[in-house]
């Protein structure tokens, strides 16, 4: 069980994912879960994600559910994290440049 599980959703954001990773690689924190939910992405987010957790440094799963709301989201995540506590990426949180 970890400490702590950070859930990423994710949809349509593969130009984004390498700027994830690597802020994600560069964590020290040993006792850490991560889980990268693709909520039916139809660019190539799903293959990065199943990529970078071959890879990653810490413990990732990549989930994959069809296009729903928060709260389905959050019952998918309930029951597939090894959980005692998680942070949840939630909501509007949206990266994009502005010029």
């Amino acid at each position: 069980m970890s400490s702590v599980t950070i859930v990423i959703p994710i949809y349509n954001r593969a130009s984004y994912l390498p700027r994830l990773f690597r802020s994600l690689s560069a964590v020290d924190y040993e006792d850490l879960e991560v889980l990268l939910v693709d909520n039916g992405s139809s660019d190539s987010s799903l293959a990065q994600c199943r990529t970078y957790a071959q890879d990653a440094p810490m413990y990732v799963r990549v989930l994959q559910e069809p296009r729903t709301g928060p709260t389905m989201h959050g019952t998918l995540v309930l029951t597939s994290a090894r959980l005692s506590g998680f942070i949840s990426l939630i909501a509007t949180m949206s990266l994009r440049h502005h010029s």
